[in-house]
């Protein structure tokens, strides 16, 4: 089975989480040794710092991939599994991730394209998918909001993970974001096909009225 990660800025982000770490670490070391009851603060400090460097690179290295009817991905740092079975939907739209004082922006391509860098793809496997709302789904984000306890996994789309998941047992519908489709169309016609539905920004209510 072959695995992808969920995540991008993984280098970036792995780095900071160890910088922070091994600073409150060293305050930790240098209490020992210039306070007063510094034993303590070092039992505190260091501890803390090893685990602040340490855990959330198990969240940013994160990991999914699909083999026959089974879903394995990391939760919160520990590995899970699903049957795809489950999922009646997935969706597809722009990948977007938090950027401290950024909030949440999208994630860019690295590679050079002729209209520059575009975003990247997210997939959401949905144990239901709400038709009526999906012009608020632009966003992994968004996404996540709108189907807020409905969504069992989400992450940065691999276009080889989506062959993969369309080979597995999955039987649900794809829905992909229109501005996603524009932009990965050619590959997601011919990976997806006619399980495919590409979906806009215009609400469907106004959609009916305008056609009565």
């Amino acid at each position: 089975m072959k695995k992808y990660y969920r995540f991008t800025r993984r280098r970036t982000e792995s780095a900071r989480f160890i910088a922070i770490g091994s600073v409150i670490a060293a305050l930790g070391v240098l209490a020992y040794f210039y306070l007063t009851g510094g034993a303590i603060w070092c039992g505190v400090l260091v501890p803390c710092g090893v685990l602040l460097a340490a855990l959330p690179q198990f969240v940013i290295r994160a990991r999914y991939g699909v083999k026959g009817d089974t879903l394995y991905y990391t939760k919160k740092g520990l590995p899970h599994k699903t049957p795809v079975s489950e999922a009646a939907a997935a969706l597809i739209c722009v990948h977007d991730e938090y950027r401290g004082m950024r909030g949440y922006v999208p994630a860019l391509s690295d590679r050079n394209y002729s209209e520059g860098a575009v975003p990247l793809p997210a997939i959401l496997l949905l144990r239901e998918v709400k038709a009526e709302e999906l012009d608020l789904c632009e966003t992994r984000t968004q996404a996540r909001l709108v189907h807020k306890g409905l969504v069992l996994f989400d992450a940065q789309l691999d276009l080889d993970f989506l062959d993969d998941l369309v080979k597995s047992s999955f039987a649900g519908k794809f829905y992909v974001s229109e501005r996603v489709y524009g932009m990965y169309r050619r590959v997601l016609d011919e990976l997806v096909g006619e399980r495919l539905e590409v979906f806009d920004r215009v609400p469907a209510a106004f959609k009916r009225a305008m056609q009565q």
